[in-house]
């Protein structure tokens, strides 16, 4: 049984914001700092609050992109490869570590930075590339 009225009901019902909440705002605010760019109530299936356009995978021409994805590894690590025979540290961070915990790539980066630099003489002589 409900204790309140169906007039009262609909009153409170009436006052819950489905847009611009006070969680929806902190994670907005958070995404922006950290330069993500996205659209917010987008008019896609399940308006979700927080949309990035830009990523969205490719659904038609799938073998192509099987073809491309796997032909941008190989180049990836002959590039890597190359580097390495020319002396150069090689660090890479993907995009999707950096997205699940950016924090924990920056711990990353600074050990590994830090271990580079004192293995040296100078940290003039170091020579870093990142490949992302």
């Amino acid at each position: 049984m409900d204790k309140i009225t169906t007039k009262h009901r609909s009153w409170n019902m009436s006052r819950i914001r489905c847009r611009d909440t006070r969680p929806e705002l902190k994670v907005r605010k958070y995404l922006h700092s950290r330069g993500y760019r996205y659209r917010i109530n987008y008019k896609i299936t399940g308006r979700p609050d927080i949309v990035f356009p830009n990523r969205k995978i490719p659904k038609t021409n799938t073998a192509f992109w099987k073809r491309k994805l796997v032909s941008n590894v190989l180049r990836d690590e002959q590039v890597r490869e190359r580097l390495r025979t020319e002396d150069w540290k090689v660090l890479t961070v993907w995009e999707c570590e950096v997205e699940k915990d950016i924090d924990l790539v920056c711990r990353w980066l600074r050990q590994r930075l830090s271990n580079v630099a004192t293995s040296r003489k100078t940290v003039d002589s170091l020579r870093l590339s990142s490949i992302a």
